[in-house]
């Protein structure tokens, strides 16, 4: 837990570089996933109530699949959190295989530019992290608890 804390206030010092490396993502993925939404509409607009399931359709599902699966996450009871967090994992492996990607590609400039990698934390965050704002607002709230 402490180097994702770390790692969230790192990225906090450097916000237009992270911001950029997170949309990265979106970026490579919203292709894919509104090209299967055109295609399953396609489908309907035939009558048909499914379509078949293909590697493209796979990886186009993946980035919504584990975005909401992880925001599920945090709001089930706990009996629920383990198979959100199985179906985040299974859906959502080519977003978070894309996501480890990318910090493989990275860490060497990082490495050079920061002093340290900065990386995307997908699983934990959904490929988003909070404001220094934010931060800072956490502190205090310790503070008070």
């Amino acid at each position: 837990m402490k180097a994702l804390r770390d790692s969230i206030i790192a990225k906090c010092k450097h916000p237009m570089y992270s911001k950029v490396k997170g949309k990265i993502l979106y970026f490579i993925l919203a292709p894919a996933t509104f090209a299967k939404l055109k295609r399953l509409a396609i489908y309907r607009l035939a009558g048909y109530n499914s379509a078949p399931i293909t590697l493209a359709a796979l990886i186009g599902f993946s980035m919504p699949c584990a975005l909401t699966f992880s925001m599920a996450e945090m709001y089930v009871p706990d009996k629920l959190k383990l198979p959100c967090k199985i179906m985040k994992l299974c859906k959502g492996f080519a977003f978070y295989g894309l996501c480890y990607r990318i910090d493989y590609v990275a860490a060497d400039f990082e490495k050079t530019k920061f002093g340290q990698e900065l990386q995307l934390n997908a699983p934990e965050l959904m490929g988003t992290f909070p404001t220094k704002h934010d931060i800072d607002e956490l502190r205090e709230f310790s503070k008070k608890k």
